[in-house]
């Protein structure tokens, strides 16, 4: 690939709904779309080229034979902070992943698509749970999924047909006064955050500033050790 030219550029630009440069929204390709797939083209170059996939080569640089990839789900958004450079096995991969393969030319989502790695059930119990404070490591092991699935979950990006997952609960502030004293009384027996994170469902970072936390309250001095 060379550098487009000032004009190739005005008409890129000129064709993307840019929505003020918010980096946040889908930039939607305006201008002609390709018949078959529903990705938005230009002439550059040329020849006829997919318009994400020129804003990705200038957003990244050339990168070769890779695919343009889209992190949105959505062909006809040209935000460059939504493309990425991948493989067409990584490609395939995010659309089982995020449960929009399709097959026969008919989106389907979820459990009834045949090519769908795993249960409504398991993505409805990986949605339940990102709304405690559970880590994304232990909701993917309770649900039997990966943390890449559960952090595009919690992104919207996995199976965009269903609502945003609301934001997580404070991870502190969802803790009991009994959880909490159990921290503190593991860590008075002399563990540390990391071996209370082992017997106890929280983060050891959570685990340290709970215990930072406390220790002026409980007016032990010994307590950060």
């Amino acid at each position: 690939m060379k550098p487009l030219t000032l004009y190739e550029l005005d008409r890129l630009f000129a064709s993307i709904d840019s929505h003020g440069g918010n980096p946040d929204v889908c930039w939607e390709w305006l201008s002609s779309l390709k018949k078959e797939s529903g990705y938005g083209q230009i002439m550059v170059w040329g020849s006829m080229q997919l318009a994400h996939r020129v804003v990705c080569y200038l957003m990244h640089g050339d990168f070769g034979r890779l695919n343009a990839l889209h992190r949105c789900d959505n062909r006809v958004c040209c935000n460059p902070f939504h493309l990425y450079p991948g493989t067409q096995k990584r490609n395939v991969q995010d659309a089982l992943e995020r449960g929009r393969y399709r097959c026969g030319g008919v989106g389907k989502f979820g459990e009834s698509n045949p090519n769908s790695k795993y249960t409504d059930a398991q993505i409805a119990r990986v949605r339940e749970l990102l709304t405690t404070d559970m880590t994304q490591r232990q909701i993917a092991a309770e649900c039997g999924v990966t943390q890449r699935l559960v952090s595009m979950l919690y992104r919207g990006v996995a199976h965009a047909n269903l609502e945003r997952v609301p934001e997580r609960v404070n991870k502190l502030a969802s803790k009991s006064p009994e959880f909490v004293a159990q921290v503190l009384e593991l860590h008075r027996q002399g563990y540390g955050p990391y071996q209370i994170a082992q017997r106890l469902p929280i983060q050891p970072k959570s685990a340290r500033l709970m215990i930072e936390r406390a220790a002026p309250a409980v007016g032990d001095e010994s307590v950060m050790g």
